[in-house]
């Protein structure tokens, strides 16, 4: 017999039925891809060097998302108990609002938490589609406060005024005694002086109405003319129509002030729930999949 016919006979004359058994479980790097695409087509695990990766970040997410659940519905606990927001014309609807934004918050956040642990698509496509559509109001958000930010007058906060005076009038007045300043557009500084009183402080009450004996008001410097008093502008009675600056330019300045830091707050969390929107979905496993 030949060299080479010896050769082609040697493997199958070795070792028994074990030997060979044990030599046929030694796949080749071929065959091990082969059976791990196999496992994928077939339902199984995704097994990724990141998939705990994955997992703990939607879990982690999800838990900051419930403790902010829980925070908004506090926060509206505290406005109804001591009324911390100071601009709050209807606050029995403003902390019904975050009542029910800080259960909708925590109850997506749950919900992540439970997708995160069990890993099926039946919970992640859920959470999913909400926290994208979250993502995507906050996004929306930060760029309007981005654009408002930039130019304050595209808000009509001259109508929005005049409304509230009629409807709102304490808004109006609370807003006044924060910021220091009366009426929107025009003054609504009163004097208890008459207009033919000799001792009149010119230099204090330059931009105030003064009473006239008929009962009509004039400016400092109308020379006794009458004029109207802002009624629309100005809630009778309120004590701080003393100020003698309008509140125009100081609520665009507090606008302006504190829209930056919203929007710094809004648009960073929109692109991350969109990104753990996405996380959620590469986590999974098809139900029925061995852990």
């Amino acid at each position: 017999m030949s060299r080479r016919a010896r050769s082609r006979e040697e493997p199958l004359n070795q070792g028994g039925p074990r030997e060979q058994m044990e030599t046929s479980m030694n796949f080749s790097p071929r065959a091990e891809w082969t059976s791990e695409i196999y496992s994928r087509v077939d339902g199984g695990d995704r097994k990724t060097p990141n998939h705990g990766v994955l997992s703990c970040s939607v879990m982690v997410f999800s838990l900051l998302i419930a403790f902010a659940g829980v925070g908004i519905i506090i926060l509206g606990y505290l406005e109804k108990a001591k009324h911390l927001l100071p601009l709050c014309p209807n606050c029995d609807d403003v902390v019904l609002g975050l009542y029910i934004a800080g259960g909708i918050v925590l109850a997506i956040g749950v919900l992540g938490i439970t997708a995160a642990v069990a890993r099926i698509r039946c919970l992640a496509i859920p959470y999913t589609i909400l926290i994208v559509l979250v993502g995507l109001v906050f996004l929306a958000g930060g760029v309007v406060c981005v654009l408002i930010r930039t130019d304050t007058g595209t808000l009509d906060l001259s109508t929005l005024w005049t409304k509230s005076v009629e409807s709102a009038p304490t808004f109006i007045c609370e807003v006044e005694g924060n910021l220091q300043c009366s009426g929107f557009s025009s003054g609504c500084c009163k004097t208890n002086y008459t207009a033919l009183d000799p001792y009149i402080p010119f230099a204090n009450l330059s931009y105030c109405f003064l009473t006239l004996p008929n009962g009509t008001f004039t400016k400092v410097d109308a020379s006794y003319t009458p004029v109207t008093w802002p009624s629309s502008d100005c809630v009778m009675g309120c004590s701080n129509n003393n100020f003698t600056n309008q509140c125009d330019e100081a609520i665009r300045q507090e606008i302006k002030d504190h829209i930056i830091p919203i929007a710094a707050s809004l648009l960073p969390f929109g692109i991350l729930s969109v990104i753990m929107g996405v996380f959620s979905l590469c986590m999974t496993r098809k139900k029925g999949a061995a852990r």
